[in-house]
């Protein structure tokens, strides 16, 4: 019998052939996405077949894996690369229980029945309470938790099924000292006239600064900056961005490192031989992950708010990174300073079908670095499920000051 706590919305029948389950689902308590460390994972195994089927049973794995990989090209001929592999992995838990039939070890036939019909099985597992780190998936590596069911047949390939969920550990910036004080940098890129020129050096320098150095998701980060421009060249433009920048360890202490623009805020340029200011530049904190990606050994994501400045007869901008630590529990109001701030109106909301509402005042939305394909070379190739997954993290719409 269904659970009263799983909406099982539409079940999209998938095959006719009558040795494929129709309906073959994981379905979570209260269509849950979020779990904290701890939490209790429940929900039901939805199974369907246009006929009466004869099984060693369903069971049901729970799996949390760190693994980073990549791979490069080093040396070797014009016609041949060597292609070298860089790996590491980590098991956070790995467990099994069946939901129906017999354990496995026991039976080497098909002994229980699955009756015509839907047919729902339920399971619960236990979270581990130790420190594990919370989700996340990347171009090189990934932090990921997920449910797989199958359905046992003698002498027969397995029907299996896979789910991915997502653990969120906090990471309060409170806990951060330096987190309301703000970050500042300067730079200054000097061209050097020809040789023969009787021309000095002539200086840009760039100064930025940002309001704090902590945030969480749905705040706004205000930087100012200003350029002083003592050349005879003008600087084209100038902007603000937010960049992500994620380093890969393999198990050797190799790495790679990906760097992503998640916000870019373009300004006016500035006229040679004269100064400008940009007193308020709002950059929107998007739904990304915590900064540190506490508790993982072999990924580190840290983030930046850079500002830039390009000039004509060079082939990059020059620029200043400020440090800047997300989190997933917002600043407290201090000294009667309010820190969190309202999103501007230009800015859409995120959708708020496809989020879960928290009490604490915010929303779980899914990162906007977007879905991961979740297959992996011990799935069979015609698992059910789901199998992109975009993790989700809090977003705060309303700062409720």
């Amino acid at each position: 019998m269904a659970s009263e706590d799983c909406d099982y919305g539409t079940l999209n029948r998938r095959s006719t052939d009558p040795e494929e389950p129709r309906v073959f689902r994981i379905v979570l308590g209260k269509n849950k996405e979020v779990y904290g460390p701890g939490e209790c994972l429940a929900g039901e195994i939805a199974v369907e077949f246009s006929e009466v089927k004869r099984i060693q049973g369903i069971v049901v794995e729970f799996h949390g894996l760190g693994s980073v990989h990549w791979e490069e090209t080093r040396g070797g001929s014009t016609h041949y690369k060597p292609v070298t592999h860089f790996e590491n992995e980590q098991v956070y838990f790995n467990d099994r229980t069946t939901v129906f039939g017999q354990e496995l070890s026991d039976v080497e036939e098909d002994s229980v029945v699955v009756e015509k019909g839907l047919r729902t099985f339920s399971f619960e597992y236990q979270l581990p309470r130790r420190p594990i780190p919370p989700s996340f998936e990347g171009d090189h590596g990934f932090v990921r938790y997920w449910l797989k069911a199958a359905i046992i047949r003698a002498e027969r390939n397995n029907h299996e099924c896979k789910r991915a969920f997502t653990i969120l550990t906090p990471y309060d910036l409170n806990d951060e000292p330096e987190a309301l004080l703000p970050a500042e940098e300067s730079y200054t890129f000097t061209i050097f006239p020809s040789w023969f020129s009787c021309f000095r050096p002539q200086p840009i320098d760039i100064r930025a600064r940002t309001d704090r150095r902590g945030y969480v998701p749905g705040e706004t980060i205000v930087l100012s900056a200003s350029v002083k421009n003592h050349t005879n060249k003008r600087v084209q433009e100038t902007y603000a961005k937010l960049v992500q920048i994620v380093r890969y360890f393999d198990n050797s202490g190799f790495s790679i490192t990906t760097v992503k623009e998640l916000q870019s805020v373009k300004q006016h340029g500035v006229e040679s031989a004269t100064m400008a200011r940009f007193p308020s530049i709002n950059m929107l904190v998007p739904c990304v992950p915590p900064s540190g990606l506490k508790n993982c050994r072999f990924i580190e994501i840290r983030y930046e708010a850079q500002f830039l400045a390009s000039v004509t007869g060079k082939n990059s901008a020059i620029s200043v990174s400020l440090p800047v630590r997300i989190g997933t529990r917002p600043l407290k109001l201090r000294h009667g300073v309010k820190t969190l701030t309202d999103i501007p109106e230009e800015e859409e909301e995120p959708n708020k079908d496809e989020a879960e509402v928290k009490n604490n005042g915010a929303i779980a939305v899914t990162s906007v670095t977007g879905g991961y394909n979740i297959r992996d070379n011990r799935d069979s190739p015609f698992i059910h499920g789901d199998l992109i997954f975009t993790p989700m993290y809090n977003y705060y719409c309303n700062s409720g000051f």
